[in-house]
């Protein structure tokens, strides 16, 4: 009788690190972020369109959203800014560090013009940093973000393509699915 209650006990045991393994493997597999694009990060390509009026419809699309063009070396982002390259930050107002500094979200949008055929590519970073604009930023990159920064580039094509129809610019949604 005291051997089947131990066999009980090792099979319920096994049971339950068995099910906790699956959940496990199953939640990091809805945590993954990496992209169908060929860097795995946000990027979208965009046709018949100046680098004026990419910048300034990106702009105005991140302006809308609550950010504000940023300044910033190469320190603060994951390599050296570029001539086409746009860096908007959002700060965290309720996060702050001991002496009130507050952390921020930051986008790097690039614009970069494929050799092949000349069409421009959109490509998107999303950062969270902390200590914002000090000495001390520490620059993370916000890959939990890429879903949300690709629909985003989408929004921008779509108001890029409806500026060209002649119609007007508006901050159209899509829907991101996690």
């Amino acid at each position: 009788m005291e051997v089947c209650y131990v066999n009980k006990f090792i099979m319920k045991k096994l049971l339950i690190q068995g099910v906790g393994l699956v959940l496990l493997a199953g939640f990091i597999a809805g945590c993954q972020t990496a992209l169908e694009t060929a860097t795995g990060k946000p990027e979208i390509r965009v046709y018949q369109s100046n680098v004026n009026d990419i910048q300034t419809v990106t702009t105005l699309y991140f302006r809308d959203k609550g950010y504000t063009p940023a300044e910033v070396d190469e320190m603060g982002l994951s390599r050296p800014v570029r001539e086409n390259d746009m860096v908007f930050e959002r700060p965290h107002h309720q996060a702050t560090n001991l002496i009130g500094v507050p952390s921020a979200s930051r986008i790097l949008v690039s614009i970069d013009t494929t050799p092949e055929d000349g069409v421009k590519v959109l490509r998107g970073e999303a950062f969270t940093v902390g200590d914002v604009h000090t000495g001390f930023e520490n620059v993370v990159p916000a890959e939990r973000n890429y879903p949300e920064l690709q629909a985003d580039l989408y929004n921008i094509r779509r108001n890029l393509e409806a500026a060209r129809r002649g119609g007007t610019a508006r901050v159209a949604s899509v829907q991101v699915q996690n």
